[in-house]
């Protein structure tokens, strides 16, 4: 997931784009192109899981942890921003 820093972009479910019309995605690996600009990691996150939530129950309820079982990944998540671009980076932890 990618945010211009100076305007926060709502979640969608397609790609964020800039507004040359190319994706973010595409915006950050050009980026890590240019030598001049400075990547910054922000905070990192190490030994992460990620799980997948089951059903809820009722909306008033919400989820519950001690209900995740299955869990999807694991590894570490950085927040890094390059240049007016702030990516979630998941990074195995094999590798």
């Amino acid at each position: 997931m990618f945010k211009k820093n100076s305007a926060a972009k709502s979640a969608a479910s397609k790609p964020m784009t800039s507004a040359e019309g190319t994706s973010d995605t595409a915006v950050l690996l050009q980026s890590l192109k240019d030598p001049t600009i400075i990547e910054r990691v922000r905070t990192s996150l190490k030994n992460a899981h990620v799980f997948k939530l089951p059903p809820r129950q009722t909306v008033s309820v919400g989820w519950r942890g001690a209900d995740w079982r299955e869990k999807v990944w694991q590894g570490t998540v950085k927040v890094v921003e390059r240049g007016d671009t702030t990516a979630i980076l998941l990074v195995d932890k094999e590798k």
